[in-house]
């Protein structure tokens, strides 16, 4: 009974603090906030908040940066996959899957850090769109990433 009311004390606590954090700053401040929860998708963690302050303030990101949100999103949801199966195959006692998907997370955390301008906490969506627009480079720069991942 201990053990229980302990745990539900702790994870009560750790969500306050997590309430306190945000609800101390401003809507624009907790983006920040929602990087540093989850480093393996940061983009989509972004993205989730963006979309219902934008619902709520009555606000539409131009289609340009509808796209890049989603490809970005969707890029970063493959990476969080990625990253489960090559901790599964350590799990079960394979590291090569563990080192393959460490290779192939690396080709789009370049692409991530291209665009953001940061390695790992990018803070890129804006509510109304993007930080700035996708650099011109990137299309000639990683145009191939897609072409290896769908082969592989």
């Amino acid at each position: 009974m201990a053990s229980a009311l302990w745990t539900a004390t702790r994870s009560s606590a750790t969500c306050t603090a997590g309430s306190r954090a945000v609800g101390e700053r401003g809507w624009h401040d907790v983006i920040v906030h929602l990087d540093r929860t989850d480093y393996i998708s940061q983009f989509n963690n972004e993205l989730c908040y963006l979309l219902a302050l934008e619902k709520m303030l009555g606000v539409e990101a131009p289609e340009r940066a509808q796209y890049a949100r989603i490809i970005l999103s969707e890029l970063n949801r493959i990476v969080s996959h990625m990253m489960f199966y090559g901790a599964f195959g350590a799990d079960v006692g394979a590291i090569t899957p563990f080192l393959y998907a460490f290779r192939e997370r690396e080709r789009l955390q370049r692409l991530f850090e291209s665009v953001s301008g940061a390695r790992l906490m990018h803070f890129y969506f804006r509510a109304g769109g993007l930080k700035e627009d996708l650099p011109p480079a990137l299309r000639p720069k990683y145009g191939h990433v897609a072409d290896h991942h769908r082969r592989h």
